[in-house]
């Protein structure tokens, strides 16, 4: 399978892994509170699931780098099986593993993705679909690269954002910095 990273780089094999930053997971979590049980299905070497108490770990890959349950992939899990889903999803298919999350999670969903998911006429659509509660904005670049390559020097290109959806939750998303 061929696509685009989440960098808009062409990759031959398939993997869209990038590792998150502690930092970031933590900062979600000083704006967020996530009651019960936790998946993160998408979990690579485990630096969100770490952070997390509850936490069921898995990811589609099955090589010894992964922390949770190898070759578990997210679009076999039943309908509202956990209290909440946080993860930094391939970008490559991060709209279907949203909608996917969403029919798992009874709570809340957290994502992290590029600030420009938020455009183009299908994601409107997808938006007023499954409206989000908020949005929470780096003001820092988060730094994200391959795994297996040499950690850049620069601070990053790409603007990044936690999008949290609530089923709990009724109005306009809000949009919070994450200083």
């Amino acid at each position: 399978m061929q696509g685009l990273s989440i960098a808009g780089r062409k990759r031959n094999d398939g993997i869209d892994y990038y590792q998150t930053p502690i930092w970031a997971t933590q900062e979600l979590l000083k704006k967020e509170e996530f009651r019960g049980s936790v998946l993160e299905p998408c979990c690579g070497a485990g630096a969100i699931s770490k952070l997390l108490n509850n936490c069921i770990s898995s990811d589609i890959r099955k090589d010894e780098n992964v922390f949770g349950e190898k070759g578990k992939d997210i679009f076999t899990y039943p309908e509202k099986s956990f209290n909440n889903i946080i993860t930094n999803p391939p970008y490559i298919i991060a709209q279907k593993v949203i909608e996917k999350s969403l029919n798992i999670a009874k709570n809340k969903v957290a994502m992290l993705l590029k600030l420009s998911f938020l455009e183009s006429k299908g994601r409107y659509n997808f938006f007023k679909e499954y409206p989000l509660k908020k949005v929470l904005v780096f003001c820092k670049r988060v730094q994200m690269y391959p795994e297996g390559t040499i950690k850049p020097k620069n601070s990053g290109t790409i603007a990044y954002a936690w999008y949290v959806w609530d089923w709990a939750y009724n109005g306009q998303p809000m949009i919070e910095w994450i200083i």
